[in-house]
């Protein structure tokens, strides 16, 4: 990238920056100066011919200051890098509007957060997610939470997403690897009766190293930018999660207003200890605890060039890019060789693909799956399933249907 500062030289800048571009960086930056002054020589040095001209070094540090806002987003793919050029395009040039808007929108909310990270994985990333079960748990009915919260995928191929709703206080997400480690993912909102819903975090800012929340000013970090190095920041909170699950079990089982160890539970939880609002909830809260099942994240890792540890906190750093074409000719030839006919329908209001299946062509299992929705065919989501993603013929192959909300799963043998 070719930056010029006229008020300095007609020459495009090389680094290292110059002593006046590092004190205006100083001026404007003063608690973290040194990252500014790396940004800007990583995009004199980015190999890209883009030009940016600034009247003064105090217009392009203010520009850097305005793109180190999105600077903790990880674009992987290509369509990912298209994006984020856009994005810092806006930056440098003074409009943000349009980035800042799909930053709050995505991420700000703590159940739109739960809701976008597996929509990442699956359009971004080619995650097969399977929804396994559902865990309600009250005042009356604590039996199994303890074991719900805990639970471990049982082999290496799967990693557990737990989507937690305490009842619509707070959306958070708990990814469970099977060597126990452990992540939290979450944005948060607060509710202010004064002025509406305002931004407390974004899940981008809460699983990054950022200096900036991408939505300032509608955002509060006054009480959590203490909680993101151990609990944020990709994290392997499994050293702490033991303490975190009695917690939000005295929480259920007495309210918000409960204590545990001698102290305020709801303050102990890694979420918004000082928003007052679930303090105003009398009864107990529900909390609802929904298993996904990641099936390949060998494959969404070898989709994720240089990520690991935790995928939703990838999903969270992901730019949104188109999903991928649906093939249907292809997906019905799929489904064809397993024996089965199933018609297709696309809601456009909401980009919702479904094949449902009509007929069992080979007489068994009729019951369970006709009339059924697809949802995967092993370790592929029915949207994005090849014929060459089957099994040869007669191999079994597992295939999964929704029945009640839920995935339910039957083996079939490939034609």
């Amino acid at each position: 990238m070719r930056l010029n500062v006229q008020a300095y030289s007609g020459n495009a800048l090389t680094t290292p920056l110059p002593a006046p571009g590092q004190q205006a960086i100083a001026h404007i930056e003063q608690h973290a100066p040194q990252r500014l002054v790396t940004l800007v020589e990583n995009l004199i040095n980015d190999g890209t011919n883009t030009i940016y001209t600034f009247a003064t070094w105090d217009d392009l540090a203010q520009a850097a200051k305005r793109l180190m806002t999105i600077s903790m987003f990880n674009a992987v793919l290509p369509a990912e890098l298209h994006v984020l050029a856009n994005w810092q395009a806006g930056a440098l040039t003074g409009s943000m509007a349009a980035a800042k808007g799909e930053i709050s929108k995505a991420w700000a909310n703590c159940g739109e957060t739960a809701k976008n990270v597996i929509t990442r994985l699956r359009a971004n990333y080619g995650a097969t997610i399977s929804f396994v079960a559902r865990d309600d748990f009250t005042s009356t009915h604590m039996a199994g939470l303890n074991g719900a919260l805990m639970r471990v995928p049982p082999g290496a191929q799967e990693i557990f997403i737990l989507d937690c709703d305490l009842q619509g206080a707070h959306n958070f997400l708990i990814e469970v690897h099977s060597n126990g480690d452990r992540y939290l993912v979450q944005g948060y909102q607060c509710q202010d009766q004064s002025s509406g819903d305002r931004d407390s975090y974004s899940a981008p800012w809460w699983v990054s190293d950022g200096l900036y929340e991408p939505t300032y000013p509608d955002s509060d970090l006054s009480d959590v930018a203490n909680l993101r190095p151990q609990w944020g920041n990709r994290a392997n909170i499994a050293g702490l999660y033991g303490n975190l699950v009695p917690i939000l079990a005295a929480v259920v089982q007495h309210g918000f207003t409960a204590t545990h160890a001698g102290a305020p539970a709801w303050p102990q939880l890694p979420f918004k200890p000082s928003d007052p609002s679930p303090m105003k909830t009398t009864e107990p809260p529900l909390l609802r605890v929904d298993l996904y099942a990641l099936r390949n994240p060998q494959a969404v890792y070898a989709n994720m060039p240089g990520v690991n540890g935790s995928v939703c906190a990838q999903a969270a750093l992901s730019l949104p890019i188109p999903a991928p074409a649906v093939n249907v000719a292809e997906i019905q030839q799929v489904i064809g060789r397993l024996g089965l006919q199933a018609a297709y329908t696309f809601n456009d209001h909401i980009g919702e693909h479904k094949f449902k299946v009509t007929a069992d062509l080979t007489g068994a299992h009729t019951a369970q799956i006709v009339n059924k929705v697809l949802l995967r065919v092993g370790s592929h989501e029915i949207n994005v399933v090849r014929q060459t993603d089957l099994p040869p013929h007669g191999q079994v192959v597992e295939v999964g249907y929704m029945q009640a909300g839920l995935e339910r799963t039957v083996n079939r043998t490939v034609q």
